[in-house]
């Protein structure tokens, strides 16, 4: 599609209507929304799925190529956590389609970094884990690390630990 018909196609809704329009998606609703863009739930062949439509792209790349990795690795579930499936995706539109998987999951990587942290990423405070303990409750948190700990020797280094993002 090109940078050109991108700049033209800033808005979210142009483009997940151009992406569900280019493969024949029916778009439901929108399901979520957060500060990378809006995420949507569709219909392709009978079947319900997942467009993320991203804002920026540092934050969509990020999101494809973990979730291309995955696929790569031929990684399901972690620790019990189902993962989403990548159907397709659109560099031009910067929009990611995958599966809808229920609870338990691990989910949104559009935060998460291959490999290693870029650098001059702030490093975690040390209250860090603390806070998860409270966020998550002791025994989820347990659970989540062990999601952490696993995506890490795929080389993923999540950095937005939320129960929203690792249900478990």
């Amino acid at each position: 599609m090109g940078e050109r018909l991108l700049r033209y196609m800033d808005d979210i809704e142009d483009r997940l209507i151009a992406f569900a329009g280019a493969n024949n998606l029916q778009i439901v609703r929108q399901i979520g929304f957060g500060i990378h863009g809006r995420v949507f739930m569709i219909i392709a062949r009978h079947s319900a799925s997942v467009v993320k439509v991203f804002e920026e792209e540092d934050p969509y790349k990020r999101e494809r190529d973990v979730y291309l990795r995955l696929q790569e690795k031929g990684v399901e579930q972690i620790v019990g956590c189902h993962v989403p499936d990548l159907l397709s995706f659109s560099d031009d539109l910067r929009v990611v389609h995958i599966s809808l998987v229920s609870r338990p999951f691990c989910l949104d990587f559009a935060a998460a970094y291959l490999d290693a942290l870029p650098i001059g990423f702030p490093p975690m405070e040390s209250d860090w884990e603390a806070e998860k303990l409270k966020e998550f409750g002791t025994e989820d948190w347990l659970k989540a690390s062990l999601v952490l700990d696993r995506l890490k020797s795929f080389g993923i280094i999540q950095t937005d630990v939320s129960p929203t993002n690792i249900s478990v």
